[in-house]
């Protein structure tokens, strides 16, 4: 009947379960007795407090949305006022009905009427101010809309007003919408007293003259009521009207919480009683289950525990030793699954033989590859180089220069992926390392890079242990990082860098760090990075092969990456390493010791 751990475990479950459910229902019934009141009550001063901080966002979207919505003054509709005539109905009706609740501790009960008292202040407060921003307008829609009427009005007088004299006038009303500074009315209306007594002296008719000087006075009577709304509103500037209605809203949501935390506070301390002697026998029956559990799984677990053995010893061969499992003929779980594994392994088995060989003809497709192409590649650009010394031809030596360089971009790839396939060939070589003396002789290979002579290197060396690795994997890690620094450092830096620094980590490791203040990586662009080819920025040249290559032999190594990049600012890439000569079996320790990389889902490259 029990031929899986599922039905074995549900048995067990089954009769703990029954146990567990017969108790609570006892223990709840008495409890939901005594709360429904009170859970009622906090249920809706939860809902008030919820439905105040909706309004808050309702009122704060209608400033930002409806104040610069042309089609809200045009047909006085917002949906945003809707929401708030809605919600402030839902408040006011639950704040009424907490009040008048029976039996209500007199400390509670204050709360709540202080809570409508300042609630209604609320609302009149952003009644005050929609109703100033109605008249307010914007574009072409009330005060804003006659204002700038006029203002067109007086650029179709430009003629006889001057062109520039208009223009300022219109700078100093837009500066001051914008800026909310009170120099530019005063700008404002010095430019318009200016207009005045140039108009003055003008050979107009007197009909023409005064037909300008209304539309003039007209437009600074309207400018003066639009900058004095604005100041009465605050919403540019976080003043007037604006920053008294956050502080009410504020006081407002602060009673609120006050009343809802009391509310709950009370409501614990009437439960605590009964859930200290419900939670005693729930603890009871959980030991007494924990016990029994620790029994049988103990029996069950046994099958289990063998298995995970011999997948662990076959793991650790690295897939090749198989551990002859026999095959049991037999319904129940772990036997079956058993079987399956033991299948399951030859067929791994069979298949690493087979990439085993894939691999080998790989290899010598790129060296044969390497060998045979380099040679001709290398005979066509010198070709190429005397045909040019020979051509007088602009437009040829240009296209010339062009073929010449495809073919050896074509060969540095021909070149790095040779690279790639001996950083898989080659087994770890552990020698002690001298991170100063490795650093400097990377560095100075770059010597004849464009841009080297302007960036200045920091190295910084802080162990105290010797360092162990292999020198191969670790140079060309720092060669393809340092590489990338200088090629894409940001042009327009005073002061361009590179800091290099190694350091003892934790649990036996070795942190090395490569930062500089360059043009940086794209957010959305880093999780590429090291994918073959792949190429963050285009303007600069590169075949996208040398982050690829850093992680072939991170990967020998047994290390992680990780990378934090801002556009702009800079890239950092920190790389972990065990140190080989302190832990011989330095793979397992980095896959069982995760816990030392901190921010691990930041790792770019993973424990490989």
């Amino acid at each position: 009947m029990f031929q899986s751990i599922k039905s074995r475990l549900f048995a067990l479950l089954l009769l703990s379960g029954l146990t567990s459910i017969t108790l609570f229902l006892v223990s709840f019934y008495y409890i939901q007795k005594n709360q429904n009141e009170l859970s009622d009550i906090n249920r809706r001063i939860d809902k008030v407090y919820n439905l105040m901080l909706r309004d808050i966002k309702v009122t704060r979207d209608f400033f930002s949305n409806e104040t610069i919505n042309s089609n809200y003054f045009k047909t006085g509709k917002s949906i945003f006022l809707e929401k708030h005539k809605q919600i402030g109905s839902e408040i006011r009706n639950l704040l009424l009905s907490l009040s008048e609740e029976k039996g209500l501790d007199p400390v509670l009960n204050d709360k709540c009427e202080m809570a409508i008292a300042q609630f209604k202040i609320y609302s009149k407060m952003f009644d005050s101010i929609v109703f100033k921003i109605n008249i307010r307008g914007f574009k072409d829609h009330r005060l804003e809309g006659r204002m700038r009427t006029l203002a067109h009005n007086l650029e179709d007088l430009s003629d006889e007003l001057g062109p520039d004299n208009i223009l300022k006038l219109r700078k100093h009303e837009k500066d001051f919408i914008i800026r909310q500074d009170e120099i530019y009315i005063s700008k404002f209306h010095a430019q318009a007293n200016a207009i005045k007594k140039e108009l003055a002296s003008k050979p107009l008719t007197r009909e023409r003259k005064k037909y300008i000087l209304e539309n003039l006075i007209g437009y600074e009577s309207k400018f003066d009521s639009l900058s004095l709304y604005d100041k009465l509103i605050g919403l540019k500037n976080q003043g007037g009207l604006k920053i008294q209605i956050d502080r009410q809203a504020e006081i407002t949501e602060t009673t609120l919480q006050s009343a809802h935390t009391l509310a709950a506070e009370q409501g614990q301390a009437a439960l605590t009683k009964i859930w200290r002697l419900s939670v005693f026998f729930w603890l009871l029956i959980v030991l007494l289950g924990i016990f029994v559990s620790l029994v049988l799984s103990s029996k069950l677990s046994l099958s289990v525990i063998s298995l995970k053995q011999h997948i662990t010893e076959f793991v650790e061969s690295d897939f090749t030793k198989r551990t002859i499992l026999p095959i049991k003929n037999s319904t129940y779980e772990v036997d079956v699954l058993t079987n399956h594994f033991s299948v399951l392994e030859q067929h791994i088995v069979n298949q690493m033989r087979t990439l085993r060989v894939k691999n080998k003809e790989l290899e010598m497709f790129i060296y044969r590859a390497s060998h045979d192409i380099k040679t001709p590649l290398s005979s066509i650009v010198k070709t190429f180089d005397r045909i040019k010394a020979d051509t007088t031809n602009k437009k040829n030596i240009e296209d010339l220069t062009r073929a010449g360089n495809t073919i050896e971009a074509l060969t540095d790839i021909i070149e790095e992926l040779s690279i790639v396939m001996s950083l898989k060939t080659n087994e770890v070589d552990v020698n002690e390392i001298d991170p100063l003396e490795l650093t400097k002789k990377c560095i100075n290979g770059f010597q004849a890079s464009p841009g080297f002579e302007n960036i200045v290197f920091r190295t910084n060396v802080q162990m105290t242990n010797a360092f162990y690795s292999d020198k191969r994997f670790i140079k060309i890690i720092l060669r393809n990082l340092i590489e990338n620094s200088i090629k894409y450092q940001n042009p327009a830096r005073k002061n361009p860098f590179i800091d290099i620094s190694f350091e003892e980590f934790e649990n036996q490791m070795v942190k090395i760090t490569v930062s500089d203040n360059g043009i940086g990586i794209k957010k959305d662009l880093q999780k590429n990075i090291f994918d073959i080819f792949f190429r963050a920025n285009d303007s600069v040249k590169g075949n996208g092969l040398g982050l690829y290559i850093a992680q072939n032999a991170l990967q020998k190594l047994q290390g992680a990456i990780k990378v934090k990049s801002e556009e702009g600012v800079g890239t950092g890439f920190v790389i972990y390493l065990p140190d080989a000569a302190r832990k011989t079996n330095h793979a397992q320790r980095i896959i069982e010791n995760k816990s030392v990389f901190p921010s691990r889902e930041e790792f770019a490259l993973d424990y490989l």
